[in-house]
């Protein structure tokens, strides 16, 4: 499903590109260029199920 509206500010979802960045161990993780659905309002971004387990993937094979 792909949603319209945003869950927190029910702004409007537009189709771009992102940043996902997150801590591993000491180390900050920042993987660019990410298709998402962003609110036009609060940018709050939202990613796709097969988006969201490739990223699960990429932090997996981090080094804790």
């Amino acid at each position: 499903m792909i949603p319209d509206r945003c869950s927190y500010c029910k702004g409007k979802l537009n189709t771009k590109k992102t940043e996902f960045i997150a801590e591993s161990g000491e180390k900050i993780i920042v993987i660019r260029e990410i298709p998402a659905y962003i609110c036009n309002q609060c940018k709050e971004a939202y990613f796709t199920p097969e988006i969201s387990r490739k990223i699960d993937e990429i932090m997996k094979r981090l080094p804790q």
